[in-house]
C-alpha cells in the first residue's frame, strides 16, 4: 500500500499565476511593433523606397493571446515586391537576382525581444 501525505497549500502557486496572467497581456505592442516597421524600412532595399514605405503591421487580438503580423503592401502585376527583394527573382530575360535576406533578420531580433522582455517580467514577479 503506498501513502501520500501533503503539508500546506498552493497559496504562493496561486499568487505568482495571478500575477502573471495580469502581466501576460502584452501592453507595449504597439511600440514594438512600431520599432520593428522602423527596422523593416531601414533594411528594405531601396530603389524608388516605395516597397520601404509600404511596410504595415495588424495586432489581431483574442482571447488569451494576441498575433502581430507585418506586411507590405507594395504589389506590382500581383506579386509582393517584398518577398521578390528578400527571396529572389527571375528576370524577362531568364537571369537570377539573388535575394537580400533582410526581413527574417528584422523579425526574428523582434520576436526575440519579445520572448526576453515576457521572461524578464515573468521572472520578475
Amino acid at each position: 500500500m503506498i501513502t501520500i501525505k501533503q503539508k500546506g497549500d498552493f497559496k504562493k502557486l496561486d499568487k505568482y499565476f495571478t500575477k502573471s496572467l495580469k502581466i501576460s497581456k502584452f501592453e507595449n505592442i504597439n511600440s514594438v511593433a512600431n520599432k520593428c516597421i522602423e527596422r523593416l524600412k531601414a533594411a528594405t532595399p531601396k530603389d524608388s523606397g516605395l516597397t520601404a514605405d509600404s511596410w504595415k503591421y495588424v495586432i489581431i487580438k483574442r482571447k488569451g493571446s494576441h498575433v502581430l503580423q507585418f506586411y507590405n503592401t507594395n504589389n506590382q502585376n500581383g506579386v509582393n515586391v517584398a518577398l521578390l527583394l528578400e527571396y529572389g527573382h527571375a528576370t524577362r530575360d531568364g537571369a537570377w537576382v539573388s535575394g537580400s535576406n533582410y526581413i527574417e533578420p528584422v523579425v526574428r531580433d523582434t520576436y526575440l525581444s519579445i520572448i526576453n522582455n515576457t521572461w524578464k517580467e515573468m521572472t520578475d514577479l
